[in-house]
């Protein structure tokens, strides 16, 4: 039987850490994509600042299978005004973390795990 430490690290990996920024305020944008036979699930750290605004936000990210993505973010921390939305879809086969900036030339950095399908 294989250890539980070995399950968690061959099904629960960490695969990037990226930089974004989105140059229209109030226009969603893709933050991160994965094609849903690869991966079930995936965990974000996301922080999203221009000067000194800052929002810190931990998001979890699903599908089914079937086309239904479902998206929960929590622990969200702020200095100064709230910086951006999340939303997640599906387009084609391909699943999209989407954020909305409140400012145009917002910086998106995150770090994503992923759960395999």
């Amino acid at each position: 039987m294989a250890s539980r430490a070995f399950l968690f690290a061959k099904y629960f990996r960490t695969l990037r850490q990226i930089t974004r920024t989105f140059n229209v305020a109030n226009s969603a944008g893709t933050i991160d994509s994965f094609d849903e036979d690869t991966y079930r699930a995936a965990r974000y750290v996301i922080t999203a600042y221009k000067g000194t605004n800052t929002q810190t936000t931990e998001i979890l990210l699903q599908h089914n299978g079937n086309g239904t993505v479902d998206l929960t973010e929590y622990g969200t921390l702020m200095s100064g005004d709230a910086m951006a939305t999340y939303t997640a879809d599906r387009s084609g086969t391909v699943i999209r973390l989407r954020g909305t900036p409140s400012n145009a030339a917002t910086i998106f950095k995150f770090k994503a795990e992923y759960v395999e399908a």
